[in-house]
């Protein structure tokens, strides 16, 4: 399976640059993070991101 980056369900690999995603899985009830630097488009607050 390739790489897929979705913003509320549409396919954005290409606007995501690759070398700024950072993930932080948290072994805890914790919350787990991430980060990316997103080109050409700007997604609203609360929009569903799945990598």
């Amino acid at each position: 399976m390739g790489d897929s980056f979705r913003i509320s369900g549409v396919e954005r690999i290409s606007n995501i640059l690759l070398q700024d995603i950072s993930i932080e899985q948290v072994l805890t009830s914790m919350v787990d993070t991430c980060s990316f630097t997103i080109k050409n488009i700007q997604p609203n607050e609360g929009d569903e991101v799945i990598i």
